[in-house]
């Protein structure tokens, strides 16, 4: 196209230079020392003309979209001689005019690779003009006119608006061949053949036809879509040669579009677009547009669902564009399930997604057959009910629970400062009251009861319950008591470095942040950290056999898992079970190091609904603040549900 419209001109007596000094292009004249463009004005008797206002510029060429005209200028002096020092890069034309004489040279090629023309003489003439007509090549449709059609000097920056009668005129032109063209919205563009415009002359263009058959958008697919996705557009007129551009407008931003015949092209939603009139965009002549939302934001509900494995869940999904406005039918891809329904094939963790190019939203469903109850508290604060059912008392923070081997469950009620059991039978009463702050607690195989209460500060004692009898057995910055299958005490006490151990020391080992001590079914001493680890205590050492990672799965390794504050540990068989308190989730860590959710759907308790969730599966249970748990006779884990003042029963 440059070659048709602009090719490169250097009149007689001209010179170009390299960067290196030497002529592009040879010619008459002297060009040494030339930079930017210089050269002389003289009239038609050869006189030098001064004060002849001289400019050179990039012709405005529209190809796809328009290009900014730039420009420099000067002024000759006495002796005809003007020179521009930092004309604009590119092709360049230059025009010099004194009152109604012209002179132009085209097609001026200026870059890094040439630093200086010399122009030499140039011989102003008198200025010509240029006329002619646009017309519209069919039937017109109604209200269509042709006042205000632009048409354009090509190889200039000169533009004229068409009359009413489609006329339009370019007067004081300089001497030289010129190319018109016409444009007027939702019609193809005509362009001239070249006119040649004599000194002093009038040229008449032959009369520009406009097609009115402009790009025909009838179809967007999908009707909705979000950044970087891909969406094909149906229709007509969309244009047949590959190198000719193809432009899809998504108001006031454009992106190129792939065609792929006539009718058809597709294009991808561009980042930053919004919502919208979208339409196809050919030889810079528009489509009507067709209302077009950009997807935003992406909902699915339910976010998460609990479920027996096999078991549907009915899923909601909805879309927001970029004013938040909502989207009926929003055109989403699914993985996993949707776009109505999700299902969990097996017991586990399944996630379900939804998708509009980047736009995304996951919810997941988790399968299971555990289930969780209430075995004391009815939920409200307080601290009463003795001798009545242990699910119709209060219960005032439970914090910490411990089975006795006959399946008497002890209850460390904080905020009431007792202890309370709940018989096997479901009864409740008080075992120890008017306490300072009771902590951990732990049963022997006999059925002592053993409890941590706070002396002053940090310092609390270790007191051993035996029947109605208590004896203070320790004291020290205590923070953790566990009792081991054969009887034997371990502690956990808090000092510069925290301290674990058996009462013999044979297991004794240095460890920070212990929060909670558990002898495991190999007779192993165990303890969990408030940053999220759980140790092995043996020959004096502390192991980490789990946390510290960053996985945040529902079944990950044991090593890799990325574990909350711990705030209860208790052991099952030979695996262990415990309180991930930052998640409100309770996770089991088998002998086969992996880390697994096995209750709690990971929100308070006092959630969106402000009430209790109720009982029912596991995986489906809001736990508010969890703390203690132990395991019962029969393998069940009984939980302290602090925030929800209840102490709750998980059967795996």
């Amino acid at each position: 196209m440059w070659e048709r419209l602009a090719p490169i001109l250097l009149l007689a007596g001209c010179q170009a230079l390299g960067s290196a000094g030497g002529p592009l292009a040879a010619s008459p004249g002297d060009a040494s020392g030339a930079v930017g463009l210089e050269g002389r004005i003289r009239d038609s008797a050869g006189a030098p003309v001064a004060g002849a206002q001289v400019l050179a510029y990039r012709p405005r060429l529209t190809v796809a979209g328009r290009l900014p005209s730039a420009h420099a200028e000067a002024t000759t002096g006495p002796d005809g001689r003007f020179a521009i020092n930092d004309p604009p890069r590119g092709i360049l034309a230059l025009e010099a005019i004194a009152g109604e004489a012209r002179v132009r040279v085209a097609g001026l090629a200026f870059g890094d690779e040439v630093r200086g023309i010399a122009l030499g003489d140039l011989r102003l003439a008198p200025a010509g003009a240029l006329s002619g007509r646009v017309a519209l090549a069919a039937s017109p449709a109604a209200g269509t006119t042709l006042l205000g059609t632009e048409v354009e000097l090509l190889g200039t920056d000169r533009v004229s608006l068409a009359d009413e009668a489609g006329k339009f005129a370019f007067p004081g032109l300089a001497a030289g061949s010129y190319q018109v063209r016409a444009r007027r919205p939702r019609l193809i563009s005509a362009i001239s053949a070249t006119v040649a415009v004599a000194p002093g002359g009038h040229s008449e263009a032959a009369v520009l036809d406009l097609l009115p058959d402009a790009p025909v958008l009838s179809r967007v697919d999908p009707p909705n879509a979000g950044p970087g996705a891909m969406i094909r557009l149906s229709g007509r007129n969309f244009g047949t040669t590959a190198t000719e551009p193809l432009v899809v407008s998504f108001g006031a931003m454009q992106a190129e579009a792939e065609r792929e015949s006539d009718g058809l092209a597709r294009v991808r939603v561009p980042q930053g677009a919004r919502s919208g009139p979208l339409a196809v965009v050919r030889d810079g002549v528009a489509s009507d547009a067709l209302a077009f939302p950009v997807v935003a934001s992406i909902s699915l509900q339910p976010t998460y669902a609990a479920v027996l494995p096999g078991e549907r869940v009915r899923l909601v999904a909805a879309a927001r564009d970029t004013e938040g406005l909502p989207i009926a039918n929003p055109a989403l891809s699914f993985a996993g399930g949707g776009p109505e329904w999700a299902a969990a094939p097996a017991a586990g963790f399944f996630e379900v997604s939804g998708a509009s190019g980047l736009v995304r939203a996951a919810m997941w469903i988790a399968a299971g057959t555990a289930r969780v109850s209430t075995l004391a508290g009815d939920g409200t604060r307080g601290s009463d009910g003795d001798g009545g059912p242990a699910r119709a008392a209060r219960l005032d923070t439970p914090r910490e629970v411990v089975a006795g081997p006959d399946g008497t469950v002890y209850i460390a009620e904080t905020g009431a400062r007792k202890i309370r059991a709940v018989a096997p039978d479901g009864t409740i009463r008080t075992v120890a009251s008017g306490l300072a702050a009771v902590g951990d607690l732990a049963v022997a195989a006999g059925g002592d009861l053993y409890y941590l209460d706070q002396v002053a500060g940090s310092i609390r004692r270790l007191v051993r319950m035996r029947g109605t009898a208590t004896e203070s057995l320790a004291t020290g910055a205590l923070v953790g008591v566990a009792i081991g299958p054969e009887g034997q005490t371990a502690t956990a006490t808090a000092t510069e470095s925290w301290l674990v151990g058996s009462a013999d020391r044979t297991t004794a080992a240095e460890l920070e942040g212990i929060a909670c001590l558990a002898f495991g079914g190999d007779g192993m001493l165990y303890a969990a950290t408030s940053y999220g680890g759980i140790w092995r205590i043996a020959g004096g050492s502390a192991e980490r056999i789990a946390g510290g990672g960053v996985a945040r799965g529902h079944d990950v390794p044991a090593r890799d898992a990325a574990l909350g504050r711990i705030s209860g540990l208790a052991a099952v068989g030979r695996d262990l079970y415990f309180v991930d308190q930052a998640a409100n989730l309770v996770r089991k860590l088998t002998a086969a190091g992996r880390v697994s959710t096995v209750a709690g759907d990971g929100h308070h308790g006092y959630g969106t609904f402000g009430r209790f969730n109720g009982d029912g599966l596991a995986l489906g249970a809001s736990f508010n603040v969890p703390a203690g748990l132990c395991a019962l006779p029969g393998g069940d884990l009984a939980i302290a549900d602090t925030q929800n003042h209840r102490v709750r029963v998980l059967r795996p």
